[in-house]
């Protein structure tokens, strides 16, 4: 037989609908982790920053970004 491994993020609120149904199939190692949404790794950090520096809604001077980051 052959297995599949599936990764996904959900809501919340949906978790223990696709547990009973992951348990209902008899899947093996069901891990299910919660993330931190006020937490980001480095590379969604600067790709934000990267994003919002990119665009015109937003002027900022160089001295106004230090400020906001830094505090």
């Amino acid at each position: 037989m052959d297995t599949v491994k599936i990764s996904a993020e959900i809501n919340s609120v949906d978790i223990p609908l696709f547990e009973a149904l992951f348990k209902r199939v008899k899947a093996k190692s069901i891990k299910i982790e919660k993330r931190d949404p006020t937490k980001m790794s480095k590379e969604e950090f600067f790709a934000m920053i990267d994003k919002r520096r990119k665009s015109k809604s937003i002027e900022m001077s160089m001295e106004e970004m230090q400020k906001i980051l830094l505090e």
